[in-house]
């Protein structure tokens, strides 16, 4: 898994997770209000002070958590080998369903803590 460094960089990727939509969206609020003169400093500051954490908490997040158990570690080979464009070629989805979004080390822990306890 790999994290967007979105403050020094622009975003070439598409966003496939909450969190990198709402930093996506707070990007170009930020953009669009640096652009016009008449929105308050004030608001372009607090625009950045959002997007800051939004950029930072995925890897935060990782950080934080305990590493995987060996079935969730299990589960995450399990998704990342799956062909998840087949199922979508094939009918059985309506969306493509882009791997780090469906498990991972934090995605993956709430859907464990949930389907086993």
């Amino acid at each position: 898994m790999f994290t967007i460094a979105i403050l020094f960089c622009s975003v070439s990727l598409v966003s496939d997770t909450p969190l990198e939509f709402v930093a996506e969206y707070l990007t170009k609020a930020k953009e669009i209000a640096e652009a016009d003169p008449n929105v308050p400093e004030e608001l372009t500051n607090y625009l950045q002070k959002a997007l800051s954490i939004a950029s930072g908490l995925d890897s935060y997040l990782e950080d934080v958590t305990d590493q995987e158990s060996e079935h969730l570690s299990a589960l995450y080979r399990k998704t990342m080998d799956h062909d998840w464009n087949k199922i979508y070629e094939d009918g059985k989805t309506m969306f493509k369903l882009p791997k780090q979004c469906i498990t991972g080390h934090v995605e993956g822990v709430g859907c464990y803590w949930r389907t086993c306890v």
